[in-house]
């Protein structure tokens, strides 16, 4: 079973090569092989290995002189030495220059895999340990970032990559779900960090005013103009421009984006001037923008301008493991805010929070601890301190069952009430209950047997 520990094996011998070969690729190690010392720092310079088992006597370049050159290239490479001669000097030698073993030939293949585990385990500590830094070492850089669940880890890690490139990105997501945020770590990771990084929501700014804010404008050149101004394609050049909520842009000026786009220039409004610019345009949307496209009110090939890559935040009901981390995150920012004692949220508060909708996603989150915060009366953040009046979503979201219900008629309930809550969507309601969609068909239908014993615990 692979286990992605790649292994080069430097021995002029090639009945060797080949019996290493044979023993560890069964084993699941990824093994490489080198006829001397210079063919292996030659892999070594091209490749990234994890451990290196070298033979010290060798033509060209011996196993001493490979060891050297090798970790000056990688640093972290786990040598193992060989020799046929038991020679103590050599040894000591070997040691000296970072060899973290010698066997002596033949090599006993026991022995070997269990050096072998013992170095897998210490490169996989090592690794975690690397990981670890790291993961600090962002949300030190990025601390608006909440989170450590595998949707979001997947995002952060897209974004890191797509910000070593200079293709344009589009940030697709639900209101709420922090589409800014994504941005900003792009732009902080990309080579235009040094460069502005201006931002403008193309949603909140009339058609006629947009254009103005985008390619600036001549002195005269509409009423109230009383100057000339510069737009933000103008500003942003050798940095980045966040267009966010592209979707809702006016297809007249989608025409203009378009342009400026491919042509990297443009003209203020009332002006004859060409003007270059050299951007990278990061755009969002919470929109289907297929749809749009469908429906003749988004160009498409404009979209594919924006899309040359794209990122998609989950929505918080896909990341429900960070709503603790996010729920404390903002009770205590908003505690020092409104300059109130912070205070921990109670657990029937956060289980019912695991459950939640959201359908404004963090934003909405964000909200509900504002509310609690600041209406919170206890020592501790209740249910009824984030809805206080809002009977509507308590009627929506919670379920009053009967004390002598049974847990048949529970069950029942809970089921009736989810696809309800799920406008009768059964997919929606099976994975909201952690069941499958086939015990959903089988409640609806009120059929019996074994899957109807179990009741929920699939």
């Amino acid at each position: 079973m692979e286990n992605n520990i790649s292994v080069l094996v430097v021995d002029d011998e090639k009945n060797f090569r080949s019996l290493l070969d044979d023993a560890l690729s069964p084993e699941g190690y990824l093994v490489d092989t080198a006829e001397d010392g210079e063919a292996g720092l030659s892999k070594v310079k091209d490749k990234y290995y994890h451990l290196a088992i070298v033979d010290v006597m060798m033509p060209k370049k011996d196993g001493l002189a490979f060891l050297s050159e090798a970790l000056i290239h990688q640093p972290d490479l786990v040598v193992i030495m060989m020799s046929a001669v038991n020679d103590v000097e050599r040894i000591i030698d070997a040691t000296k220059k970072g060899a973290f073993h010698f066997l002596i030939k033949p090599i006993d293949l026991d022995v070997l895999y269990n050096l072998l585990n013992q170095i897998v385990e210490k490169i996989k500590l090592n690794e975690e340990n690397i990981k670890l830094k790291e993961k600090l070492s962002f949300y030190e850089s990025f601390p608006s970032i909440i989170g450590n669940s595998p949707p979001l880890m997947k995002v952060i890690q897209q974004a890191i990559q797509i910000a070593k490139t200079e293709a344009f990105c589009l940030i697709l997501g639900e209101s709420g779900t922090g589409k800014e945020l994504i941005c900003d770590l792009i732009h902080k990771k990309s080579p235009r960090v040094k460069g502005p990084l201006l931002k403008i929501n193309c949603a909140a700014i009339p058609s006629n005013l947009l254009e103005s804010e985008l390619f600036g404008h001549e002195k005269g050149s509409f009423t109230g103009a009383y100057q000339t101004k510069k737009g933000l394609f103008e500003l942003a050049d050798g940095g980045t421009l966040f267009l966010d909520e592209i979707g809702d842009l006016e297809m007249a000026l989608q025409s203009k984006l378009l342009r400026a786009i491919e042509l990297g220039e443009f003209s203020r409004v009332g002006g004859q001037k060409v003007i270059k610019t050299n951007i990278r345009v990061i755009s969002a949307t919470h929109h289907d923008l297929h749809k749009k496209i469908k429906n003749n009110s988004f160009r498409e090939d404009l979209y594919y301008r924006l899309n040359v890559v794209s990122v998609r935040l989950p929505p918080l009901r896909e990341r429900v493991e960070d709503i603790p981390l996010l729920a404390n995150h903002f009770i205590k920012e908003l505690s020092i805010k409104n300059q109130k004692e912070e205070k921990p949220l109670s657990q029937e508060a956060l289980s019912y929070l695991m459950t939640y909708p959201f359908e404004g996603n963090i934003r909405e989150l964000k909200n509900l601890m504002e509310r609690a915060v600041v209406f919170s009366t206890d020592d501790t953040l209740y249910l009824d301190d984030m809805f206080m009046d809002d009977t509507f979503q308590q009627e929506k979201h919670y379920l009053q069952i009967p004390i002598t219900a049974s847990l048949v008629d529970i069950e029942k309930l809970v089921i009736n009430k989810v696809l309800e809550f799920n406008k009768g969507d059964k997919k929606k309601t099976a994975d909201m209950l952690g069941v499958s969609l086939r015990k959903i068909f089988y409640k609806i239908k009120g059929e019996k047997g074994s899957e109807t014993k179990d009741h929920l615990d699939a």
